[in-house]
């Protein structure tokens, strides 16, 4: 995203947190974010239909309040998520996007 900014390429707004209390930090002083989009940061296609090792379902949410975004962000961080490109072992989200919601018209 940072890359696609450098040359005026329209980004939603984001926020990028390590742990459920960094999640909660970043909100807290960025509510204008609020509702967003946690997304796992995870090398692999299908993240929104994928699951984790742990039984959470989905590497995308749209979330409307702190206490959400925190409950997911812990769910996604330190676990292994599966998708139809990672294979049965997944790929560790050690990371997770939080971005502006945007209406998109075409994609």
């Amino acid at each position: 995203m940072n890359l696609l900014s450098s040359y005026n390429v329209p980004m939603p707004k984001y926020l990028v947190s390590h742990s459920g209390a960094e999640t909660q930090e970043l909100l807290n002083k960025n509510k204008e974010f609020l509702p967003c989009v946690v997304k796992a940061q995870v090398l692999a296609g299908g993240r929104g239909k994928g699951s984790f090792k742990n039984g959470f379902k989905g590497g995308v949410h749209i979330v409307d309040s702190i206490n959400k975004a925190v409950e997911i962000s812990n769910n996604m961080i330190g676990q292994y998520l599966v998708t139809k490109q990672t294979g049965e072992n997944g790929r560790p989200c050690n990371v997770v996007l939080l971005a502006e919601k945007v209406n998109v018209k075409k994609e």
